[in-house]
């Protein structure tokens, strides 16, 4: 069995890796992205009891 576990920053908070994952896309000529967030996604296997 698998599980996935996706931790995200509160909403709101200033997040400063995905304004700088803008800024790049931004650089490349990609416009109109608005709010970039981050997430840290885990897989965890294992069995199941």
């Amino acid at each position: 069995m698998e599980w996935k576990i996706e931790i995200k920053n509160k909403r709101g908070l200033f997040d400063p890796l995905a304004n700088g994952v803008k800024k790049d896309i931004n650089d490349l000529g990609i416009v109109g992205i608005k709010k970039p967030s981050t997430a840290q996604v885990f897989i965890i296997s294992g069995r199941d009891r």
